[in-house]
């Protein structure tokens, strides 16, 4: 069965074909022998020249026949002249290197010459002066990827660029694709292609400064958090500034949220040892806060009067003085790397050894004695105070509940100096800050610190008595 349809598909012609029919025999043995899609040379059917093309239909391995199409060069040349416009680029395909295929002016030419045997036009019959010179042009030039070859030269005062493709594909003779148009042309178009590409620099320098400026935006909040949060590792909760707002939304969220953190820590400071939690995060792994024993420090102070003293004075002055006292006590021990456990009514209780081992801990606690008498003297003249310090074996580490650990130490070290202090009332010299420590506190001073004899005391709960020394200076 033949079938013919017209370019849009509509049948117009249909007829049994006889396959044994030698020359179609032929045709459809080589056509099924290639397997592949073929073109024929062109033809002269009519007033018409025409191109084809085959190609085999397949089902699986079955044969069913071939499909094929074809063009007139008329139509050919329509759609190649399509590529341009009058004074624009000019199209054209060239068959071999003396007949042309499609061209503009192909439609314009007698087809009076044409037929069987010279089914198209001579190249010279185009009256094209850039297709003349181009086909006896010199080597032209190609990209590396050799898809094309550019051609250059002049034709009078005019200058033309000819681009052109050379395909093999399409039978024994080779077709040339090709596109000319005057230089001028091209420089026109190469200029607005140069302030495009100015233009897209401008915009791409715009587009860096803009990426940069936004850069720092964002980054200058971020650094800021990541360094209030090095601070915050660190607990340094008075050296960080609360973060600016921000004009990126999920910036200002995030400095919101920082700054109320932070609001938090410093309320939370202020009922924590900081300095302690501090040296633990310092010590990391060598920090533990497991329970164990070694041999500490412990200082007890006391304020001597104070009850009688709250009956004078108003709550307010009592909360006070009692602020300034501890204030000069806390400074006095920090210097000294020493640790605050807890206050008790106008009562202290420090330690040292712990978190951070400290050889030196008697020597240390010691020094904090001495510096809190000299401030004192400067700050509460006319108060009477009254310093323990002891040293010996205690249980250091976490005490307390899961929801309420206290990091302290506990066992007799502690009960001990609290007897101490309470002897101190009765060893009176008319001292302003008396200072007493334990003899075994005063066996780990150096030779730099004085002491005297103080006596030798039963202390309550303690079989043997306790020597006790008065530290004068150092």
């Amino acid at each position: 069965l033949m079938l013919e349809r017209d370019k849009t598909g509509k049948l117009i012609f249909e007829a049994e074909a006889n396959q044994n029919a030698p020359e179609l025999k032929r045709f459809l043995d080589r056509i099924r022998a290639g397997r592949e899609t073929t073109w024929n040379q062109p033809f002269r059917v009519a007033d018409a020249t025409l191109v084809t093309v085959v190609a085999p239909l397949y089902r699986g391995s079955e044969f069913l026949g071939v499909a094929g199409a074809a063009i007139s060069l008329q139509e050919l040349s329509a759609l190649v002249s399509a590529l341009g416009t009058s004074t624009g680029p000019v199209g054209f395909i060239l068959y071999g290197n003396d007949h042309v295929l499609a061209h503009r002016n192909l439609p314009l030419l007698p087809t009076s010459g044409l037929g069987e045997h010279n089914p198209m036009h001579k190249i010279a019959a185009l009256g094209d002066p850039v297709i003349d010179r181009f086909v006896t042009r010199p080597q032209g030039y190609s990209p590396p990827d050799k898809s094309f070859t550019v051609h250059d030269f002049e034709i009078g005062d005019l200058g033309y660029v000819v681009l052109s493709r050379r395909f093999a594909e399409f039978g024994p003779v080779p077709w040339t694709l090709g596109l000319y148009s005057p230089r001028s042309n091209w420089d026109a178009q190469l200029s607005r292609l140069g302030r495009s590409i100015i233009g897209g620099l401008i915009l791409l320098v715009l587009a860096i400064v803009a990426a940069i400026v936004l850069a720092r935006r964002i980054a200058a909040p971020v650094r800021s958090t990541a360094e209030a949060a090095v601070k915050i590792g660190a607990l340094d909760l008075d050296q960080i500034e609360p973060l600016p707002p921000s004009r990126i939304t999920e910036l200002n969220n995030q400095a919101t949220a920082f700054n109320q953190m932070l609001d938090g820590l410093k309320w939370f400071q202020t009922y924590v040892p900081r300095q302690l939690v501090r040296r633990l995060v310092r010590q990391r792994e060598k920090a533990t806060v497991v329970s164990r024993e070694q041999d500490l420090t412990v200082m007890f102070t006391d304020i001597v009067g104070f009850t009688a003293m709250s009956e004078t004075k108003s709550p307010t002055e009592i909360a006070e003085m009692l602020n300034r006292h501890f204030e000069v006590l806390y400074q006095c021990i920090e210097a000294e790397g020493g640790t605050l456990d807890k206050y008790i009514g106008d009562a202290a209780m420090a330690f040292w050894g712990a978190p951070e081992e400290q050889p030196d801990h008697a020597m240390r606690a010691c020094r904090a004695a001495l510096a809190a008498r000299k401030a004192f003297a400067e700050v509460e003249p006319d108060q009477r105070i009254k310093i323990a310090i002891h040293t010996g074996p205690l249980i250091v580490g976490n005490i307390g509940a899961v929801g309420r650990m206290n990091y302290t130490v506990i066992g007799d070290t502690v009960n001990t100096c609290s007897r101490i202090e309470k002897l101190a009332g009765d060893l009176d010299a008319g001292e302003a800050t008396i200072i007493l420590v334990s003899d075994a506190t005063a066996a780990e001073l150096d030779d730099g610190f004085e002491v005297e004899a103080a006596g030798e005391f039963q202390l309550k709960g303690r079989e043997k008595p306790v020597t006790v020394y008065r530290l004068c200076g150092e």
